[in-house]
């Protein structure tokens, strides 16, 4: 039985991504929550040219992590960027050739059943570890495990934990290192952000099909966050946020075209 895995993501049939991790691991790459905003992108715009596979199954995560990277250095896929240069080879693979490597993958089965009780006086024990719980979430989520979700539904911390994961998805528990008030932040934060959106459009002025520098959108976002109070250190990417934009650069200059 295999507990990990190495996975890729293809668009368009080209290689653009190697992992590796649980057996669930592999559907951040098709969830619009990935770690990698690329992924992220091309999920709401071209989600049929993007496609997920599970390439070999592991009974251990230092083999599967070894042999991630010995793939890594091998296709050198486009959203890999760790340690690797930028070449045309990087733009081209295809995954026709990875799968020579292609290997069977006999997922583990959980036994979550037999050990239900004591779980469940874990999980009701108001005095829980927050961190704990949130972990437990975490793992039953990736796995799909429907009783251990089902028991953290009468845990007093599911509220809280379900609003975070629905705003940020899972991957960004380990962001806030699963701790309570960390996460009331983030979500206050997030809140004060989407509120002022409209706002923040008017404030900016910014016309269709036009490009703006990065540096100056920085310095507006920076300008106005500072007069409505918004707790956030300005990026020219938080743009993205508010219009469809098109990431460019123009006369040597990088910034964004606002598409919508």
């Amino acid at each position: 039985m295999h507990t990990h895995v190495v996975y890729y993501a293809t668009y368009k049939d080209i290689i653009v991504y190697i992992g590796s991790g649980t057996p669930e691991r592999y559907k951040h790459c098709v969830s619009g929550v990935s770690h990698l905003y690329e992924l992220n992108r091309l999920h709401f715009t071209e989600p049929d040219s993007v496609k997920v596979y599970i390439l070999k199954g592991y009974t251990s995560q230092e083999d599967s992590l070894a042999e991630e990277v010995e793939l890594i250095r091998e296709f050198k896929p486009k959203l890999n960027t760790k340690s690797l240069e930028d070449t045309p080879e990087r733009y081209a693979r295809h995954k026709e050739d990875i799968e020579i490597y292609k290997e069977e993958f006999i997922p583990l089965i959980k036994q979550t059943h037999k050990d239900m009780e004591p779980l469940n006086k874990l999980l009701l024990n108001r005095k829980t570890n927050f961190i704990t719980v949130s972990k437990m979430y975490e793992d039953a989520i990736r796995d799909n495990d429907k009783a251990v979700i089902e028991l953290i539904t009468s845990n007093p911390n599911y509220q809280l934990l379900t609003e975070f994961v629905s705003i940020f998805g899972i991957e960004k528990l380990t962001a806030v290192s699963y701790r309570k008030q960390n996460m009331f932040d983030f979500i206050a934060k997030h809140k004060v952000y989407t509120e002022s959106s409209d706002l923040l459009k008017k404030s900016l002025k910014l016309n269709i099909n036009m490009f703006y520098s990065a540096k100056d959108i920085k310095a507006k976002l920076t300008s106005i966050y500072e007069e409505m109070g918004i707790n956030k250190k300005a990026k020219a990417s938080d743009i993205e946020t508010l219009y469809k934009t098109h990431k460019t650069v123009k006369s040597g200059v990088n910034g964004y075209i606002i598409v919508s």
